[in-house]
Formats: C-alpha cells, sequence, structure tokens
C-alpha cells in the first residue's frame, strides 16, 4: 500500500497537471492507434505524473514542450520543413557519388549524412550545426566535382 504522503502527491498531481496528464494520454493513444512506436519520454512523463512524483519545474516545461510539438499545427509546419530539407540531403549524397574521395571518405561522408537524413525525418529538426555542417559539405563537393572536371 502506499504511504500517505505518496497519495498526497497523486492527488496534487491530479489536480494541478489534469489538462497536461489528459493531453499526454491523448498523444499516446494517437501514437498507438497511428502504429507508431510511443515515445518513451512522454510515457515516462505520463507516468510521473500519475505516479504521484514531484513534478520539478524543468520536468514540466519538459511536458509542455511534448504537448506542443504535438499539436497538429505545430506537426504540419515541421512535415512541411520536412519535406522541404530531406530532398536537398539527398542530393547531397547523390553528388557525393561524382567526387574523387576515396571510397572510405565517402562512405563515411555518406553514412554521416545519412544520420543527419533520419533524425530530420524522426525528431523533425536539426540544430543549426547540423544544418551549417550539410551546407558547408555541399561546397566541398561541389567544389571537388568541379577541380575533378576541370582537371580531367
Amino acid at each position: 500500500m502506499k504511504n500517505k504522503s505518496t497519495m498526497n502527491w497523486v492527488e496534487h498531481n491530479k489536480t494541478k497537471f489534469k489538462s497536461e496528464i489528459k493531453s499526454l494520454v491523448e498523444i499516446i493513444n494517437t501514437q498507438t492507434k497511428s502504429g507508431i512506436t510511443v515515445n518513451q519520454f512522454t510515457a515516462d512523463m505520463l507516468l510521473a505524473l500519475r505516479s504521484g512524483r514531484k513534478i520539478t519545474f524543468k520536468m514540466e516545461q519538459a511536458i509542455h514542450n511534448i504537448i506542443k510539438r504535438n499539436q497538429p499545427e505545430f506537426v504540419n509546419t515541421r512535415s512541411q520543413w520536412v519535406m522541404s530539407v530531406v530532398p536537398k540531403i539527398d542530393l547531397v549524397i547523390e553528388r557525393l557519388k561524382y567526387t574523387d574521395w576515396t571510397d572510405g571518405y565517402k562512405a563515411g561522408t555518406c553514412h554521416f549524412l545519412v544520420s543527419i537524413k533520419k533524425q530530420a525525418e524522426s525528431r523533425m529538426t536539426l540544430s543549426n550545426k547540423q544544418m551549417s555542417a550539410v551546407s558547408k559539405l555541399y561546397k566541398r563537393i561541389e567544389k571537388n566535382i568541379k577541380k575533378k572536371k576541370n582537371s580531367s
């Protein structure tokens, strides 16, 4: 049996975070119904709320971010972003074939680009550093292709 202190926190969370609990449940249900693997962090935050765990300011911010990121408007905006960025990454991967770099270097570069692409698709975001790295890589590839073309 739970002790009295835990029961108080369960009630406290149930009252204070009523809308957050409802939203997280809806997000998890939507993920389940659409066949998407349920995000573990989202499930952990819901469990923390329901089990009476003390919710810190950082946890509360994370919960609000989860809810924001799963709103239809936000998802649509991020989906459009993904549809504009992924083809550009694919282009960089395609152009890589035309460089005179060693096979090992090409493979490493390709692996990097594929991992960036996977993150863009799954998390629907890339950091400024990642975007910058892809841009710089594209410029290096084009410079190499041009040099190769001029020397032949």
